[in-house]
């Protein structure tokens, strides 16, 4: 039976592995892991991500109003 350590050490070491396996595969100037390889479920989440970044710029630009006190 192995310990607790040696386990963690080889889950860790593992992990490791697996990791520069997935950072290998990966085109250029794409997340690692992030993005699914279909063309198609590529453009929807590059949308996604391009709506998501307007919306946040444009709600860091809007100016707030502080609520009014209850009368």
């Amino acid at each position: 039976m192995i310990s607790w350590d040696e386990f963690r050490e080889r889950v860790r070491r593992l992990k490791a592995e697996r990791w520069a396996d997935i950072l290998a595969s990966e085109p250029p100037g794409r997340a690692p892991g992030r993005r699914p390889r279909d063309p198609e479920q590529e453009a929807l989440l590059a949308e996604a991500d391009r709506r998501r970044i307007a919306e946040s710029e444009l709600l860091s630009k809007a100016r707030r109003v502080p609520p009014r006190p209850s009368e």
